[in-house]
């Protein structure tokens, strides 16, 4: 299991067990046998592949894609969700497509 605290820029393939706190600025792609847990910010997109798990408590500033994993949401989606297959629960209190940050 790794822990990422600080700032990264570049995209991230997620194929272990990953916990983010920091800011991320690329796009998270969780491959089969990936466990991305996300307490920080991700400023682009968040994609489940097939066999993958993403559990969001955090931010994602753009779209959240399930194409097979298993997807749970609890914090906040600024951009689209989109369930193309796997299996996606949504926490009530989540935020789904909010539009602009003050």
């Amino acid at each position: 299991m790794d822990t990422v605290c600080e700032e990264q820029e570049e995209d991230i393939e997620v194929s272990s067990e990953l916990i983010l706190h920091g800011i991320f600025e690329g796009n998270a792609i969780v491959k089969e046998g990936g466990i991305l847990q996300l307490f920080g910010r991700v400023s682009k997109n968040v994609i489940v592949e097939t066999g993958g798990i993403a559990n969001i408590s955090g931010m994602v500033f753009g779209d959240v894609i399930n194409k097979g994993g298993e997807l749970n949401i609890s914090g906040a989606v600024l951009g689209r969700l989109v369930e193309e297959s796997g299996n996606t629960k949504i926490d009530p209190k989540a935020e789904i497509g909010t539009s602009g940050i003050a």
